[in-house]
């Protein structure tokens, strides 16, 4: 993932070239690290996760998501493992991890802000609810090639940008 997250850093540049943030993969990564570490109890699984949590709340400001789209994975496995009121707890956590959005900054309190908000809020909910029900489909796993649609996508949607 560190080797993604330096791959797709000029791709989402050239696409954002106005952001203040890294692409999404360093927010990944930690949140990987802290997930696994929760997941993993013990000794090296607490000091995974709270180097996960320190390295995140030391480079917030450069994360895409904050801290608290790192601490979301975590949040999503507690979830996962205790149905009920703790699914409140990543619903929660994408609205603040969205709240650093520049369209929220920017729009304030108006009908498009509070769309964002409520999807933010609606989405963990809506994926938790659907991994309690019976799956008729199949889903294909994601491997290895994953990692590169992401830079991908963004290298392709800027040409496509630049030969409009």
């Amino acid at each position: 993932m560190a080797a993604f997250s330096v791959i797709s850093e000029l791709p989402y540049h050239l696409l954002s070239s106005d952001s203040s943030t890294h692409n999404v993969m360093p927010s990944l990564m930690l949140g990987l690290l802290i997930v696994w570490g929760a997941h993993h109890r013990g000794r090296d699984g607490f000091v995974l996760a709270l180097a996960g949590v320190t390295v995140a709340v030391l480079i917030q400001e450069r994360l895409m998501y904050g801290v608290f789209g790192a601490l979301l994975p975590a949040a999503l496995l507690l979830a996962i493992q205790r149905p009920g009121p703790v699914w409140l707890l990543p619903a929660a956590l994408c609205v603040l991890a969205n709240s650093r959005s520049r369209w929220v900054a920017e729009w304030e309190v108006q009908p498009y802000t509070l769309l964002i908000m409520f999807t933010a809020f609606a989405a963990p909910l809506l994926g938790l609810w659907l991994l309690r029900r019976v799956r008729h489909f199949r889903v294909w796993p994601v491997k290895r090639w994953g990692y590169w649609f992401y830079p991908g996508h963004l290298a392709a949607l800027h040409l496509i940008r630049s030969l409009s």
